[in-house]
């Protein structure tokens, strides 16, 4: 009797171990399943799509990018008499950050892009009795002149264009510095210096302006100082003609002189003398 209750137990014990590892199966198949599951899932993620860039007339980097990266693009050096003038593309969905810069950037659509590096025409400048910011330009550029300091006893007079059927025009020609639109062509201007008239001085004023290039004796003349340096200040007006010079307040930006009775000169015309005025500035 003992012996049947051992074998009955034997086999109560063997069916459920064999229970015990069918689950232990089940749930490591589910987890095995579930891990198979989580790997698939990994390598299946679709990689990137990218586009191609082509740069004519430059290059860029990367060369092929995906929808929403950054690609920084740079114009080759322009041709002999040229400059860099604008980029375009065909593409409405590119916008460059800085269209006339020849190095800027572009955030990639989601295809393929072409991108034209331009180039512009230069045409020469040349300026008599004066000088201009740059020796040549592109048609539209604004170009500033100024004259040079006409020699003792003649004055500035206005801005001459020697270039004939140039369409060019000045901002403003009685102004000792100005500005005028280039033209499609080569263009030559000119200082105009004329003859002081006799019983006049010449006015120069360093660091400022005047309201008039020529006075008489005790007339009254309006003088400014520039925008002081970066990190300066204006300190006084200061002449080397203070003895026959009186400044209405000389440590006002703007203010007023004229001449004192101590002032001479040769009144007759062509002989007239230059009165030098300076603006002083100071470290703030």
């Amino acid at each position: 009797m003992k012996k049947v209750w051992k074998d009955v137990a034997g086999i109560i014990y063997a069916v459920f171990a064999l229970f015990i590892i069918g689950c232990a199966n089940a749930s490591g198949g589910g987890g095995a399943s579930g891990g198979n599951n989580d790997s698939g899932g990994g390598n299946s993620g679709t990689p990137s799509v990218t586009y191609s860039i082509t740069v004519t007339n430059g290059t860029s980097i990367p060369t092929t990018a995906a929808q929403g990266d950054t690609v920084t693009i740079t114009a080759n050096d322009p041709a002999s008499g040229q400059v860099f003038d604008t980029w375009t593309t065909s593409s409405s969905d590119v916008s460059f950050a800085n269209r006339t810069s020849a190095n800027t950037t572009f955030v990639m659509p989601d295809n393929d892009v072409t991108i034209n590096a331009n180039y512009a025409n230069t045409y020469s400048i040349t300026v008599q009795n004066g000088t201009a910011n740059k020796s040549r330009a592109k048609q539209g550029e604004i170009i500033t002149v100024m004259s040079s300091m006409p020699p003792a006893g003649k004055e500035f007079n206005k801005w001459l264009v020697v270039t004939s059927n140039s369409g060019l025009s000045f901002a403003n020609e009685n102004s000792f510095s100005t500005t005028f639109t280039m033209p499609a062509n080569a263009v030559t201007v000119k200082a105009d210096h004329t003859q002081i008239p006799a019983g006049y001085y010449s006015i120069r004023v360093n660091g400022g302006v005047a309201d008039r290039t020529k006075a008489q004796l005790s007339e009254q003349v309006q003088i400014t100082a520039n925008t002081p340096p970066a990190g300066q200040i204006f300190s006084h007006w200061q002449t080397s003609s203070s003895n026959s010079i009186e400044i209405a307040n000389e440590n006002s930006p703007t203010t007023t002189f004229t001449t004192t009775s101590a002032f001479s000169y040769p009144l007759n015309a062509g002989n007239s003398c230059i009165v030098t005025i300076t603006a002083v500035f100071v470290v703030q």
